[in-house]
């Protein structure tokens, strides 16, 4: 693998056109890919060097990655392959009682601000904002015909497809101070939402100082580290990104900030209560995501 070198490209026929126009979430979930990648590639012994939009003539280059033998005393790092493995969307309500550790909160924001963004923290008496965000989004995607086609085709993928979100990672609709993205419009739930409630759970605006696609794929970076970092310290966590696709509900997340800045996805963590982890999420086969140039 020495010299080796991998490209990140961006596949467009794979682009949410009503909620997604300028690509901004398809650029951030490449984001995470890049840095899920850079973690395993770490976890293995590898030195990556990554340089990202590297030709100004293509925007679908989202990244290139070079590869060295790493120090060959340094053993392979077989829990960050781990992680990756046990990091999953838990839509579940969380523990009723025990706050997430400010220890804790403090190694996911360093985990962003590693990646150039930054997490800010939503103080509780403003969680009601980002309810009211999420309620404006719904409210808007309720009437848009054609996000309602993409949601319909995106939640009713053919079993064995390897994406979408099935039934069995998804619970019912619960009253909640802040509103969930709502999955099961149309069909059942499958997983029990078990015992707690959000009453302890944290809310995280992951944000970036400028608004580029550099930006959009350093806040999946960000993502990504935070995610694997709440994992690590035994947490579960699900994203709101409808509240980013709505303009008028991401204006109303940015006057949250603490600072200039823009919000490129809401974090939702919590004390895991739960007996069991979730079903893991369906992932497409990695013919179908990986080519030799």
């Amino acid at each position: 693998m020495h010299g080796a070198v991998l490209e990140l490209l961006a596949d467009r026929g794979r682009q949410l056109r009503a909620i997604d126009p300028d690509g901004r979430l398809l650029t951030l979930s490449c984001g995470a890919a890049l840095h899920h990648a850079r973690t395993a590639l770490a976890g293995a012994g590898y030195d990556v060097v990554v340089d990202r939009f590297p030709d100004a003539r293509d925007a679908d280059l989202l990244a290139r990655l070079r590869l060295a033998e790493g120090d060959a005393t340094r053993p392979p790092d077989s829990e960050a392959l781990d992680v990756i493995r046990r990091r999953r969307t838990d839509r579940r309500p969380f523990a009723a009682n025990v706050a997430v550790p400010e220890r804790d909160v403090s190694s996911m924001q360093r985990a962003a601000e590693q990646e150039g963004a930054w997490m800010f923290q939503v103080p509780a008496s403003r969680v009601p904002s980002v309810a009211a965000a999420a309620d404006r989004a719904a409210a808007a995607e309720a009437n848009m015909a054609d996000y309602q086609s993409e949601l319909e085709w995106w939640t009713h993928r053919p079993l064995g497809s390897g994406e979408g979100v099935p039934a069995e990672t998804l619970t019912a609709q619960l009253p909640r101070t802040e509103g969930l993205h709502n999955f099961t419009s149309g069909r059942g739930s499958l997983l029990d939402p078990g015992f707690g409630d959000d009453r302890f759970a944290e809310f995280f605006i992951i944000a970036t100082a400028t608004d580029t696609p550099l930006d959009w794929l350093r806040a999946g970076e960000a993502t990504s580290a935070v995610w694997l970092t709440a994992t690590v310290a035994g947490l579960v966590a699900s994203v709101m990104s409808d509240v980013i696709e709505i303009p008028e509900a991401r204006m109303l997340l940015r006057r949250l900030l603490d600072r200039p800045g823009w919000p490129q996805l809401v974090f939702r963590v919590g004390v895991n209560m739960q007996p069991q982890p979730p079903p893991e999420s369906p992932r497409r086969a990695p013919d179908l995501t990986l080519a030799r140039g």
